[in-house]
Parts: structure tokens; C-alpha cells; sequence
């Protein structure tokens, strides 16, 4: 049965609540979502630790658990991925 939190995650993100790919994990924990999505638990962390280690599958079973579009989700990781590397250069880290 499918967990009714997805639907509120969906309507969110549709809505332009959830910006970032780590703020579905404020309504859904990963550990529902990566065995929906078919990861282990510890697989699920790198992804959410190094968004650049998430695979073009990977987003495709994401997006279909989420019943959202794939460049939806897409967009989430990207503008993620991208404040975390720019936050890196302005540190001075990289």
C-alpha cells in the first residue's frame, strides 16, 4: 500500500514548497523512500550526502514513487547540487 505522505510530498513540490531535493525528507523518511525507490539504507544516505552520485535511474524510480515529473525532480537535485558546489567555492573548498 502506498504511503499517503507521498501524496502530500507530491502536492508540495507541485506547488513549489519543496525547493531543495533533502526537503522531502522533512515529510517522507528515507527509509520509507528508499525502499519504495529499491536502494538500501546506506545508499540512500550517499545520495542524499553527494547529490552528483545519484544515477539517471535512479531519479527515473524517484520520480515515478513521487508520481511527479522527471525534470521536476531533476530540477530539485540540480539547484541543490548547485548551492552546495557554489557554498563549496566561496569557502575556499573544492
Amino acid at each position: 500500500m502506498r504511503d499517503v505522505r507521498y501524496n502530500h510530498t507530491r502536492y508540495l513540490i507541485k506547488k513549489g514548497y519543496i525547493k531543495e531535493f533533502s526537503q522531502i525528507f522533512e515529510t517522507i523518511p528515507k527509509s520509507t523512500f528508499q525502499l519504495d525507490i529499491g536502494v538500501n539504507y546506506r545508499r540512500m544516505s550517499r545520495m542524499i550526502e553527494d547529490l552528483g552520485t545519484i544515477t539517471i535511474t535512479e531519479i527515473y524510480k524517484m520520480s515515478n514513487v513521487l508520481e511527479i515529473e522527471f525534470l521536476s525532480l531533476l530540477s530539485l537535485i540540480t539547484r541543490e547540487h548547485n548551492r552546495y558546489r557554489n557554498s563549496k567555492k566561496a569557502s575556499g573548498k573544492q
